[in-house]
């Protein structure tokens, strides 16, 4: 091979590393715009999350008034029941005693 042959070897590699080199370039390329994508799906992610978690809290919020109310509802039930047994034990007692005496 004489000096003219190889500076056209020489060329030609030249020539073929700059077109890998272009290929990855475009490579590079595109692997910014994913990750890009990928940083955008992240943060609409993130919102999302916030959005759920925002209306989980909401939910929460809403069974423990909730919960809240029917304590409310058991205690007052609670109290009323007491009331109507001792009503009937006074009323039994009252039967009771109207029996003693009609006999």
């Amino acid at each position: 091979m004489d000096d003219k042959e190889y500076g056209k070897l020489i060329d030609f590699l030249g020539r073929k590393f700059d077109r890998i080199d272009d290929r990855f370039e475009d490579m590079d390329r595109r692997f910014e715009e994913i990750d890009e994508k990928i940083e955008d799906a992240k943060r609409y992610t993130g919102i999302l999350i916030e959005e759920v978690n925002h209306r989980i809290d909401l939910v929460i919020e809403g069974q423990q008034g909730i919960i809240q109310k029917l304590d409310g509802h058991i205690k007052e039930n609670e109290s009323e029941h007491g009331r109507l047994e001792h009503m009937i034990m006074e009323d039994r007692a009252d039967i009771y005693n109207m029996k003693k005496r009609s006999k």
